[in-house]
């Protein structure tokens, strides 16, 4: 049983409190006409090739075919989203008698999308204003917009000629973004739906600034881990069993005196009393992806076991509570532009390197600033979109699941699927999906469609 308070769920699920992207693919799902289309251009530094036109419900993602230029920080309007909306004009009127904020992110149906791409394909993407609108009765080609400004922040040119977060502004496919963890956005839980969008935009923010201000990016970083820790405790563990765990004694008196109805209430004052590294590190040890497919050398990487892991993640925790709560920026060395391994220069250090530095009147020990930012972005990353894949409903645990769910996958066969749950038995439990390659006729493509569909975090 877990040692970490979840708090309490929202329940409310009416479509104003529904991320707006969700809200309205449920009604485009649930056969409501579309009222209404626009398009916006997604910026990004990035190079896009392919397109999405299908598997999204109402939205697409549209290659602009921009021309890149040499200077590499140049922002492109590379990727058109368009949005059909079903949502009737009334679905979204707030209730002004009261603050509802819960869902509440500072963007619209646009900025969720951007977002959500951009945490897919791990590319940064910011959603401009309106470009074109479409009405269903009007003109087919639609009409050009200009009816407000949206300020897409510039990304500085790079120091030194490198990026703090070298892969992001590399070639992505946008048909990548096409898998059963996206095209299942609109089976999401409220509370599920409204978290991924929150973390999502977290993640896009620092993406964004993380050139110009890294030490932001890493508060904005660690945000989006607690934003998604916090409800996954809430949805891993309820009040009532975390403290009856955490205190046995005290259940048995309230029990003794037929006063569960005063346990529980007491349970639900404390969900909030949470250990916040307890919880952060926890999250990230259950989603941690594997290490990047190349790495640099040994002597530039970061241990990728589940100690050093453990103690990395709690000194990242302890330097954001320093900036938070004392002012203290993250160090210097975790925001400096990694160094590239002098065997392979596309490859970058994971950790600092150095026993040591000072700089601007301050010096830190290798073991107090212990990864650079792009490992821990990498890392986030794949914990983030592990734990949406988790929040579907009906996500298989790897580790759990039955010969029949496991021939559900797409490739998985009757007899794949009885090695894998003979695999089981014989060494135990799956740690990583790599450890899938140790069964026999498992090949890496196998690999890829069960880590699609499957997760290793507990349900």
């Amino acid at each position: 049983m877990s040692n970490v308070v979840p708090g309490k769920a929202t329940t409310d699920s009416s479509s104003y409190s529904w991320p707006q992207c969700a809200a309205n693919w449920k009604a485009a799902r649930a056969g409501e006409p579309t009222r209404w289309s626009a398009e916006y251009p997604i910026h990004t530094d990035s190079w896009t090739t392919g397109g999405i036109d299908g598997g999204l419900g109402p939205y697409q993602y549209i290659n602009a075919l921009a021309i890149r230029e040499k200077h590499e920080s140049h922002l492109y309007p590379a990727v058109i989203l368009r949005v059909d909306w079903h949502l009737p004009e009334d679905a979204l009127k707030p209730n002004l008698a009261r603050s509802e904020f819960d869902r509440y992110h500072a963007g619209y149906v646009e900025d969720e999308m951007a977002a959500l791409l951009g945490l897919q394909l791990g590319i940064r993407a910011r959603a401009g204003a309106t470009s074109r609108q479409f009405d269903p009765e009007g003109d087919p080609k639609g009409r050009p917009s200009a009816g407000h400004f949206k300020r897409i922040p510039p990304i500085p040119y790079p120091r030194l000629g490198r990026r703090i977060l070298p892969w992001a502004s590399r070639d992505h496919y946008l048909n990548a973004a096409v898998n059963p963890t996206f095209e299942r956005l609109h089976t999401l839980q409220y509370e599920d739906a409204a978290a991924i969008v929150k973390a999502a935009r977290l993640h896009q923010e620092a993406l964004w600034i993380a050139e110009s201000a890294p030490e932001m990016a890493w508060l904005l970083l660690v945000t989006a881990v607690e934003t998604a820790a916090s409800h996954w405790r809430r949805a891993s563990v309820s009040p009532i069993d975390w403290l009856s765990d955490r205190k046995p004694r005290l259940r048995a008196l309230f029990k003794g005196e037929g006063r569960d109805d005063l346990f529980q209430a007491v349970a639900d004052e404390l969900a909030n009393l949470v250990g916040a590294t307890a919880q952060f590190r926890g999250f990230l040890q259950s989603f941690c992806p594997p290490p990047p497919s190349e790495r640099p050398q040994e002597c530039y990487q970061h241990a990728w076991d589940r100690e050093s892991l453990r103690k990395t993640f709690n000194v990242i925790y302890k330097r954001r509570s320093d900036f938070v709560h004392s002012g203290i920026p993250f160090p210097a060395m975790m925001c400096m532009q990694p160094w590239p391994d002098e065997k392979n220069r596309k490859l970058y250090a994971e950790k600092p390197l150095g026993k040591a530095m000072a700089t601007q009147g301050a010096s830190w020990k290798q073991a107090d600033a212990p990864m650079q930012l792009h490992i821990f972005e990498y890392i986030v990353r794949g914990a983030l979109l592990e734990w949406w894949k988790w929040c579907l409903p009906g996500t298989p645990y790897l580790n759990a699941a039955a010969r029949a769910e496991l021939e559900q996958i797409p490739g998985i066969g009757p007899k794949q699927a009885e090695r894998i749950a003979s695999h089981r038995i014989l060494h135990g439990e799956f740690e990583s999906f790599d450890d899938l390659l140790t069964v026999a006729g498992i090949g890496q493509k196998t690999v890829d469609a069960i880590q699609a569909c499957t997760t290793l975090a507990k349900k």
